[in-house]
């Protein structure tokens, strides 16, 4: 009987406390409610640039110390992740034809619900060179150049420098 301090923890959930007073003339008490741990959660948005309107596909890893998960991202770029303990983690995110970006990130405990303060932007990968004709010629134009591999079928054609370039 007395005043007690009741903890419910788990990992990768909000731990929660509540002050119960047992009264002193009952041998068995069953608690007036019921409790619902509810999971830690880490959010953030990925861009694929400013004049991208859709940025789905970018696969999206976090992870730590007894956790992994991966997530691919939709048309808005947010990606999300639940049960999430307190603590560092490794953010990679992660698309064909763009720059894989790594975050170092701790997760802290006194947030439920932790969101990354910004966008986190992908870079396009360009791929760029030059094919010239031997000899002479100063028209190195319309040269057929074609990128393929890792799913990509790309083909572009040479400038009059004999220039090209993969975005």
């Amino acid at each position: 009987s007395g005043a007690y301090s009741l903890q419910i923890s788990k990992d990768g959930f909000v731990a929660q406390q509540n002050s119960i007073a047992i009264p002193v003339d009952q041998d068995t008490y069953a608690l007036p409610s019921s409790y619902t741990l509810v999971p830690r959660t880490f959010a953030g948005t990925v861009s694929l640039g400013d004049t991208a309107t859709v940025h789905s596909g970018v696969q999206v890893a976090l992870t730590g110390t007894n956790y992994s998960e991966s997530y691919t991202t939709v048309d808005d770029g947010a990606y999300s992740f639940s049960t999430i303990v307190p603590g560092n983690y490794q953010l990679q995110l992660s698309k064909a034809g763009y720059v894989t970006q790594q975050i170092a990130l701790s997760v802290p405990a006194d947030t439920a619900a932790y969101v990354l303060p910004s966008v986190v932007g992908l870079q396009m990968r360009t791929v760029s060179g030059v094919v010239t004709y031997s000899g002479t010629t100063t028209d190195h134009s319309a040269i057929g150049v074609t990128l393929i591999g890792s799913g990509v079928n790309l083909s572009v054609q040479t400038s009059i420098d004999g220039e090209y370039v993969f975005n």
